[in-house]
């Protein structure tokens, strides 16, 4: 059996032949495999040929025929295993287990990317599965708000906000005074005072009215909506001469 090695950082060959395994692994295992080398190991058929690259094993086995030769490799990034391949080669007496190993270490590597590449590939599908609608955030927040502040705005301005969460109930009430009031520049709008009763009670409100509404008089009724809970609370629906 020939050893040969060759050291990158030595700049170096070491060469050694014997029929003696433990010779050869005791002259084996005194090479440095932690810094680039290359190391190949022949026997009568074939040859072991072994290199380290970028921190990464490379094991090559080469079976030589009459006329040609065949090559299988692995790329290994454990020391250890790149260990158990040599020695096993170097103590075998059939070269088709080295073979039947490395075939073997191949389809597990390939069978571990292939899950590693399908776990990626189902992470990534969620991932963009989740970004196709990411875009649509900043639009619906925008919706929301404006939607909240459309709504806020009308129960506002309708007086709506007053019954929120109470019954409602409408009645009637009849205006009993009324009075102009100068609002500035020349402007005045009517305020108009009124009662209604609601169980049994009579409760007093009061509203500002402008030229869109008209002028009103003591005695004319109004259409009011209430809230059961607070009676107090009212809204103006409409206005009826007496």
């Amino acid at each position: 059996m020939n050893l040969q090695y060759y050291s990158f950082k030595e700049d170096k060959i070491y060469e050694y032949n014997s029929d003696i395994i433990s010779k050869i692994y005791e002259k084996k295992n005194s090479f440095d495999l932690n810094t680039r080398f290359e190391l190949s190991i022949s026997k009568e058929i074939t040859s072991l040929y072994v290199y380290r690259v970028e921190e990464k094993y490379h094991l090559n086995l080469i079976e030589f025929n009459d006329k040609s030769q065949e090559r299988i490799g692995i790329k290994i990034e454990s020391l250890e295993t790149v260990n158990s391949f040599i020695n096993n080669y170097i103590n075998e007496l059939d070269s088709k287990v080295t073979k039947n190993s490395i075939e073997k270490y191949n389809s597990q590597k390939k069978k571990q990317e292939s899950e590693k590449f399908n776990k990626w590939k189902i992470k990534y599908e969620k991932k963009k599965e989740k970004e196709k609608f990411d875009f649509l955030k900043p639009i619906f927040y925008t919706l929301l708000v404006i939607s909240i502040a459309g709504i806020s705005f009308y129960y506002w301005n309708s007086e709506e906000y007053k019954f929120i969460f109470n019954e409602t109930k409408f009645v009637k009430a009849e205006i009993v005074e009324t009075k102009m009031v100068h609002a500035g520049k020349g402007y005045y709008y009517q305020k108009i005072m009124f009662e209604y009763k609601f169980n049994n009670q009579i409760f007093k409100g009061d509203k500002k009215i402008g030229k869109r509404v008209g002028r009103k008089k003591k005695g004319d009724f109004i259409k009011l909506k209430i809230s059961t809970e607070n009676p107090e609370r009212n809204k103006v629906l409409g206005y009826y001469n007496n």
